[in-house]
């Protein structure tokens, strides 16, 4: 975040953290302990950026990540929501809901005392549906579900000193048309909205008469190239969804919210014109391909940078402790077969200190890092197992638990920029030898 112009981070980088209380986060990239519920303490942090005596407007993002697992929440929070007889699971997520109600109107309440909440743009939002089976306003679906209760969420933007009536506005719109709005808004001169996938809202923030052309909105489930995976659109009056190439369902989401009746046999003009708008839209995300990007390596206002292992392409017989390679999970079962691979590019010419996050039982196996064909090995040197932290879950998570990792040195390599492939495997290992791999550090020297 400090290099894509935010001036002050607190928290992690990541998709999901693995626990909430006390735990480990960054600020500017330097590792801090939080105190406290991690929410509460989020906002003491926003709320102190706010509180600063600032001669330009200021711009505050605070994407918490509650609630999602592991669940995890004060007991006030958590004992409400089971007194009304709710599982472990829902009591906790209502009681994270909750939570981040108290600590949204804990900022709004500090605005209001720093006399800036008139004249301040706020916007409130979440990234998908519920994670679990609950209350979804009758929608059918939930998150990774590419129906309309996966991927519809709230979006309330308040504006006191330029809109001070409360209106609702069923115009479709989407997470691509945040950048264009707050541009105008504050009236930021840029490109025209051809040049962005989305449009700005201000027209229909300005008018009650609201001159608002069709259009689609997409979402696609998976981020690879393949086609055969689930993808929907939607317009003003339908939603077309295709579960795979031979599983395609239209529905009107005016007469049937709930999408329980399939139109696409009544209605084939629609269902065909909506499934080539998808197939065009696709086509177009995609003409540049689709992989991630290389990891940079060697900006000033990121000094160091881990490379983990959830991000590595995975080959042998190396597997993910938790399975899925989610966010902080690392790897085990190494063999001579098993290795992992990164794409980076390093920015500046420089040297750069490059160390192994693991945990091993045995000093034995031997870990060697690759760039492109440079080999730099290490001897395992210290067989110390870290304990799990402290974790004060409700339910049993589907997440790897937080641990400590040991370092080992693996060798200063003087770079060139340029773009390079680092990889990673582990030789020596035994049947009895654990040894987990969390990812690589890499710092200029």
């Amino acid at each position: 975040p400090n290099g894509q112009g935010f001036d002050e981070c607190y928290g992690f980088k990541a998709g999901h953290w693995n626990n909430y209380f006390d735990t480990q986060l960054q600020h500017n990239g330097i590792e801090v302990e939080s105190e406290g519920y991690i929410t509460d303490y989020l906002t003491d942090k926003a709320i102190a950026f706010m509180s600063e005596e600032k001669e330009a407007p200021f711009f505050c993002y605070v994407p918490y990540n509650a609630p999602h697992g592991p669940f995890q929440v004060p007991d006030q929070y958590f004992q409400k929501y089971k007194n009304k007889g709710l599982n472990d699971k829902n009591a906790c997520v209502y009681g994270m809901v909750e939570n981040i109600d108290d600590n949204f109107n804990r900022i709004l309440s500090a605005l209001e005392q720093q006399g800036k909440r008139e004249n301040t743009i706020i916007i409130f939002l979440t990234d998908n549906g519920p994670n679990g089976k609950r209350y979804n306003g009758g929608m059918r679906g939930t998150k990774a579900s590419v129906h309309e209760g996966g991927v519809r969420v709230p979006f309330f933007i308040q504006w006191p000193e330029e809109y001070p009536a409360p209106r609702i506005i069923k115009e479709l719109a989407s997470h691509i048309d945040i950048m264009p709005t707050i541009l105008d808004l504050c009236g930021v001169e840029h490109r025209s909205d051809s040049n962005y996938d989305g449009r700005s809202l201000q027209s229909l923030l300005n008018s009650s008469e609201k001159v608002w052309s069709e259009r689609n909105i997409y979402s696609i489930q998976n981020n690879g190239s393949e086609r055969d995976h689930p993808s929907s659109v939607r317009n003003n009056q339908y939603r077309l969804v295709k579960q795979s190439n031979s599983d395609i369902t239209l529905y009107d989401m005016l007469a049937d919210p709930s999408e329980d009746n399939d139109l696409s046999e009544k209605l084939p003009n629609i269902r065909n014109t909506m499934l080539t708008d998808l197939e065009e839209w696709f086509e177009d995300v995609t003409k540049y391909g689709s992989s991630p990007p290389p990891i940079e390596i060697g900006h000033v206002q990121s000094h160091k940078v881990h490379l983990p292992a959830h991000e590595a392409a995975v080959s042998g017989n190396v597997v993910f402790e938790g399975g899925m390679g989610w966010a902080n999970d690392w790897l085990k079962e190494w063999c001579d077969t098993g290795i992992v691979t990164w794409n980076i590019e390093v920015v500046e010419d420089q040297q750069y200190n490059v160390k192994a996050l693991y945990v091993a039982n045995s000093i034995d196996p031997i870990i060697e890092v690759v760039l492109d064909n440079i080999a730099s090995n290490r001897k395992i040197d210290s067989n110390i197992i870290t304990d799990y932290l402290q974790s004060p879950d409700r339910i049993k998570r589907g997440e790897v638990y937080e641990r400590r990792w040991n370092q080992l040195e693996i060798g200063v390599w003087d770079l060139e920029k340029g773009e390079y492939q680092v990889s990673l495997k582990v030789k020596g290992a035994q049947k009895d030898d654990e040894v987990l791999i969390k990812g690589i550090e890499i710092s200029p020297k």
